[in-house]
């Protein structure tokens, strides 16, 4: 293709060289900048830009939408990644009295490995080129693997030495479900609720609501 746009002065068969006319160096440049450009992989939107989550009414709504299971599976599995991620580079839970002050998670030896061995399973998504933690399943929100939502249910706190945070977790969800619609799916019982309620109550958790889990951290911690 290249050597279609210019004249080959002379082929030397025995050594396989070229002696390009001068007057076309230009040309092969030209060509040369063309295919750098074309080729060039073009980064794409990260989940919290695509669904503008540094919006407060959005992260909200992002929530609601979750809980009534009309959600993208990557759009969950792609937040959790973030969450997961920006916490084991450590933006946050550095100062133990201030997290639990605000139920958020600590910063401790054992958290952060189980919350690797979580980031460990990721993959990424073909569509997005972003990873994800494949807490859903398309279609219809279906459960991951359940190997992995074990680990997951480990990252909340303990109901016995943490009290306050594992309830809260319920009862943001409540306010945000409802309590009619929470007792229903509750009731119920369906695999896909309980992936569901486990999602929304980890990125609670990891503070989605108040936008801390989704900045990431200016330095990484080792």
């Amino acid at each position: 293709l290249v050597f279609s746009l210019f004249r080959i002065d002379s082929f030397h068969n025995d050594f396989g060289l070229y002696n390009i006319n001068n007057s076309n160096i230009g040309k092969i440049r030209f060509v040369s900048k063309l295919f750098s450009t074309t080729t060039s992989v073009v980064e794409r939107p990260s989940v919290v830009e695509r669904l503008n989550l540094k919006n407060n009414f959005r992260r909200w709504r992002y929530m609601q939408q979750l809980l009534d299971e009309e959600l993208e599976a990557e759009n969950v599995n792609e937040v959790l990644y973030v969450l997961l991620d920006n916490y084991k580079k450590g933006n946050r839970g550095s100062d133990t009295d201030e997290a639990s002050d605000r139920n958020a998670p600590e910063r401790t030896t054992e958290l952060v490995q189980s919350v690797k061995e979580v980031l460990d399973m990721a993959e990424e998504n073909s569509k997005t080129g972003r990873k994800g933690i494949p807490i859903l399943r398309n279609p219809d929100c279906q459960p991951g693997d359940a190997v992995l939502l074990e680990k997951i249910e480990k990252l909340l706190p303990d109901p016995a030495d943490k009290k306050d945070a594992f309830e809260g977790g319920w009862d943001s969800i409540r306010d945000m479900h409802g309590g009619s619609s929470m007792d229903f799916s509750e009731g119920e019982g369906r695999a896909e609720w309980k992936a569901v309620s486990l999602a929304a109550r980890v990125m609670v958790y990891f503070e989605l609501l108040t936008l801390d889990g989704l900045i990431p951290p200016k330095i990484n911690a080792p």
